[in-house]
């Protein structure tokens, strides 16, 4: 049976069952994701419960999940695990203007969060995200507003260069916002080791709630939206990404670069690159396309070579499924047709940025 989603499904569990291990830990940090009908709820679910079994002291944060615009109900099964794991569920459909853009999604869900989190620090993970190993440095921050990755290529980012061309997009990105392109920082990439204008990994990052940078960051992805000029080759695909260290730049925070090992990204678009070593490392790594059928037991395997726990609890539950129920996935599937449809569209009124 499929529960009907309905504002009631909101909840916030008022006991959460915490290891001894770490009940007792004061927690500075709650973690925000989001979770919408279909392959994301698996995806949630098992992001939660990494953090639950292998965060160490990171593991007693509050989680919140966040469903940010209209969809179907996600399942009885999902509600239930969130209840178990002491996930504070929200239906909430404040998106913003353009909810059309996929990415979206997460500024209208750390905005949401922001409003209800009582922690120090707000830490953003993508749903494709699991915890290997306690994630320590994102509970040591005292010096810091901002912690984020590089991202491990400089897909969308620019060189400087003048054939690069990326550049007249980026130059178009920070004129929207009254800035120079080259008053941005630099970055180095981690697999394609080559520096960038200042571009960060949005998967995973964290600040500091009294900074109000939610509401900095929808800011900004609204405005390159619907005032910058579009990538010539990207479109708009990439904005939240792009958006991401221009807002810290806006907001004048003091941030820090986080080490790879705290979004070590894996999956078929990386395995050309793929580090053992860093693996072993990493504390969380972004799996991407990973728990499908077809690579999970490739997955499990790297996994099993460092960390065979996390290995042993994830070969138990399995790959992901990439489909949902017939009857209930043509209501998502034309929900989602008619938001690309939105999103070429308004891509197509933007000039490109050349």
């Amino acid at each position: 049976m499929t529960a009907a989603l309905t504002p009631s499904d909101s909840f916030r569990p008022a006991d959460t069952p915490i290891s001894d291990a770490t009940s007792g830990v004061k927690t500075t940090q709650t973690v925000v994701c989001c979770v919408e009908y279909g392959p994301l709820e698996a995806q949630t679910v098992r992001l939660a419960e990494s953090i639950r079994r292998f965060g160490g002291a990171f593991s007693s944060s509050p989680v919140i999940a966040v469903t940010p615009r209209r969809g179907p109900a996600l399942e009885t099964a999902t509600l239930d695990a969130f209840r178990r794991l002491g996930v504070d569920y929200v239906r909430d459909r404040s998106v913003g203007r353009c909810h059309w853009h996929g990415f979206m999604n997460k500024t209208a869900c750390l905005v949401h969060a922001d409003r209800i989190a009582d922690t120090d620090f707000i830490t953003w993970m993508d749903s494709d995200v699991l915890v290997k190993r306690d994630p320590e440095e994102l509970v040591n921050l005292d010096a810091v507003d901002f912690a984020a990755c590089a991202p491990e290529r400089g897909i969308g980012g620019t060189t400087g260069r003048a054939d690069d061309r990326s550049e007249p997009y980026w130059t178009s990105l920070c004129d929207t916002l009254d800035m120079t392109v080259d008053e941005l920082p630099w970055v180095r990439t981690f697999a394609e080791d080559q520096l960038r204008r200042f571009y960060l990994n949005s998967g995973v990052f964290t600040f500091r709630r009294e900074t109000g940078f939610a509401g900095r960051y929808l800011a900004t992805c609204e405005k390159l939206l619907t005032q910058a000029k579009r990538h010539p080759v990207h479109g708009v695909h990439f904005t939240d990404q792009v958006a991401l260290g221009l807002a810290v730049l806006c907001e004048g925070l003091r941030w820090r670069l986080l080490e790879h090992a705290y979004n070590f990204g894996v999956g078929a678009d990386l395995d050309a690159v793929f580090d053992t070593k860093g693996f072993a490392d990493a504390r969380l790594v972004h799996y991407h396309d990973a728990l499908t059928e077809k690579r999970f037991h490739t997955f499990v395997q790297r996994l099993a070579a460092d960390r065979p726990e996390v290995a042993d609890w994830l070969a138990g539950l399995g790959p992901i499924a990439g489909s949902a129920p017939r009857q209930r996935s043509a209501a998502a599937q034309t929900l989602k047709l008619t938001r690309a449809i939105r999103r070429r569209l308004h891509a197509a009124r933007r000039p490109v940025a050349s």
